[in-house]
């Protein structure tokens, strides 16, 4: 069955069920049966399926950035390098693009062209 199609559920395994793991597990066909895909030196949090690639923040680095694997486990990449604070609380958007809060600001990464930047936010006051 095409992938595309496929039912497809993902999840973070650990041991004591923490919400952030170091392994992401996918199960295609509803039969509770999970697959490794990846297993990390660091912690793994809030996967997001868009296309073909499983996008999710690791601290594999040092610090929590955006990264994103294939759909079979492989061609693991790093997406942002955002030094020294932690990407924290990422969303998908319909039309892909990802934000993410960052040192109490909005991010925008676009996986489409690669490009990350902050999202200026005016709050006037009276």
């Amino acid at each position: 069955m095409p992938l595309a199609i496929a039912m497809v559920v993902v999840a973070m395994v650990a041991n004591n069920m923490c919400p952030r793991a170091p392994t992401l597990r996918l199960e295609r066909d509803g039969s509770g049966d999970f697959r490794k895909l990846i297993e990390l030196e660091g912690n793994l949090d809030a996967p997001m399926w868009l296309g073909a690639r499983i996008y999710f923040l690791s601290d594999a680095g040092g610090t929590a950035n955006l990264w994103s694997i294939g759909a079979d486990g492989g061609d693991r990449r790093q997406h942002t390098d955002l030094g020294d604070w932690d990407a924290r609380f990422p969303s998908i958007a319909p039309d892909g693009r990802i934000a993410f809060m960052l040192a109490g600001d909005l991010h925008l990464f676009d996986p489409g062209t690669g490009d990350e930047r902050k999202i200026p936010i005016d709050l006037p006051s009276d």
